[in-house]
């Protein structure tokens, strides 16, 4: 399958007054996802220039980029995995219609320099991925096994049309005060939580058990995500980091880490107690 029209957009003519046209993937990339999103003309250069101004030349980051797709009605947020299991990931993204850009080892310099170079896919089969390379302005195929060899970060950036707003709703037996959601177990939930329970349909019953809290590493199974915070209800866990919107935890993977963690360290605990027993014997 393949996004209709999705466009091929050139970094280095686009626009030939653009001082940074030869470090300007991810912004072209970028801009093209949200052009086929929007049906908005939109080009690198505009995005670059209005984030580190047109003067500057150098590499730019993903993440530099997210309120300003926002602002375009565009959705644009990190997703970490394996690679392998992540190109299942862009494939399920673009059955849904959106474009995933991903970070590769640059081709078109010594693979020595280690450099980045940013694509955008937008096509798939079921043993291959197809990108828009915004330094030639060409579609690339390639093999799944070929696409593991090249891409970076184990992560990638999926994007997609914001919904429109939704109306918020109170969970039944629930009470707002408009910057405190309370549950009727007297737990609270606030800010970006709050705002996803509002406008999530939310269950009743799916009762908060803890309050809010920040933590070093949000998941055992994903450690990818980093540090951030979270709150565990009693069938969901929300979760938010710097680079994350609020979103719902992969709660049975988490549930498997953990277990296999628990076993590992009740495996440690009596090999510890077997070896104190023979010194002590």
């Amino acid at each position: 399958m393949e996004l209709s029209n999705f466009p091929m957009k050139s970094q280095r003519s686009e626009d030939p007054t653009q001082a940074n046209r030869e470090y300007d993937c991810v912004a072209t990339s970028i801009a093209a996802c949200i052009q086929f999103l929007t049906g908005q003309p939109t080009t690198g250069s505009q995005l670059k220039n209005s984030i580190y101004g047109a003067s500057y030349i150098g590499a730019t980051y993903v993440s530099d980029y997210v309120a300003e797709a926002a602002r375009r009605g565009v959705d644009l947020h990190t997703v970490d995995g394996e690679m392998s299991t992540l190109l299942s990931r862009i494939r399920a993204e673009l059955a849904q219609g959106h474009p995933v850009v991903a970070a590769e080892l640059d081709p078109y310099v010594s693979a020595s320099l280690d450099w980045t170079h940013m694509i955008a896919f937008y096509g798939c089969s079921a043993t291959t991925l197809t990108a828009m390379d915004p330094y030639i302005a060409q579609p690339v195929t390639k093999s799944d096994a070929d696409w593991l060899k090249v891409l970076k970060y184990n992560e990638v950036w999926p994007m997609s049309k914001q919904p429109p707003a939704l109306v918020k709703h109170v969970p039944a037996g629930w009470k707002d005060d408009g910057t405190t959601l309370t549950a009727p177990n007297g737990k609270v939930v606030v800010k970006g939580f709050r705002d996803y329970i509002l406008t999530h349909g939310w269950d009743s019953d799916d009762l908060p058990l803890e309050n809010e809290q920040g933590v070093a590493q949000l998941e055992v199974g994903n450690p990818g995500l980093g540090g951030g915070t979270r709150q565990r209800f009693r069938r969901t866990t929300l979760e938010w980091s710097a680079t994350h919107p609020v979103f719902e935890a992969w709660t049975g993977q988490e549930l498997i880490a953990l277990e296999q963690m628990g076993r590992q360290l009740t495996k440690e605990r009596d090999t510890l107690k077997a070896q104190l027993t023979v010194t002590h014997a």
